[in-house]
């Protein structure tokens, strides 16, 4: 409740200037802060109408969507974005990862490709063409982007979770655990390494440290563990 107030007072704080306009896009920013997408939706969508040229209103309306899995037009607005900067490696980056839940992996790649391209640095492109690279079979291809990711940020634990989710596609649970561990290591809080790290110990028929990742990944907001708990770990 607090956070609703909180939004509704900066709303009120942003929504007029000097001229008396409403200043849609950092309403839109608050919004997405708070994970109220649709209203973020609303907002950039609002702001877009008057600058209609400001390539970071239709990225920012592209994320919002994306995390509404909303993919399609995410992707339409990640398209708007860089046609107003073909430049900008974060809108190749995330248009990449939107092809990639569309199931267009040689397009995720192609867009990864060019994030990095554009920005040798941008280890968030290498982690997620990686990603691509392994749905398409590409397992060298694909370790080899992780370890780079790995190499330009290794606080981030994402590219330790993939490449603990490449060794389980490969059956190699035992180094899944080992990748899995050091996610968890760079981030106690990471739901989703507890959740991967569970299923490798299932499959190991560790079944008990299977439950308390499980479990764990529960407390930290995995919602797809709660099914698996509750049918293996009565």
């Amino acid at each position: 409740m607090k956070s609703i107030y909180t939004i509704l007072f900066l709303s009120l704080a942003l929504a007029s200037s000097g001229q008396g306009t409403i200043n849609y896009d950092s309403i839109g920013d608050i919004n997405f802060k708070f994970r109220l997408f649709e209203q973020a939706i609303t907002n950039y969508s609002a702001a877009a109408l008057s600058d209609s040229n400001n390539f970071m209103i239709f990225y920012k309306k592209g994320n919002a969507e994306f995390q509404l899995q909303q993919y399609a037009e995410a992707l339409a607005d990640y398209n708007r974005s860089i046609s107003l900067n073909p430049t900008f490696s974060e809108a190749f980056n995330n248009r990449g990862n939107a092809k990639r839940n569309l199931k267009d992996y040689e397009g995720a790649i192609a867009d990864a490709s060019t994030a990095i391209a554009l920005n040798s640095n941008f280890s968030m492109a290498y982690n997620n063409r990686g990603i691509s690279k392994r749905y398409l079979k590409d397992y060298e291809g694909s370790l080899k982007d992780h370890l780079k990711a790995i190499e330009l940020d290794p606080s981030d634990p994402m590219p330790y979770t993939n490449i603990g989710n490449l060794k389980a596609t490969l059956e190699d649970y035992e180094g899944a655990i080992t990748y899995y561990n050091k996610a968890i290591a760079v981030n106690p809080n990471d739901g989703a390494a507890y959740s991967n790290r569970g299923r490798a110990f299932f499959l190991k028929h560790d079944n008990s440290k299977a439950c308390a990742d499980f479990k764990k990944a529960v407390e930290l907001g995995i919602t797809a563990a709660v099914k698996i708990l509750e049918l293996y770990c009565r």
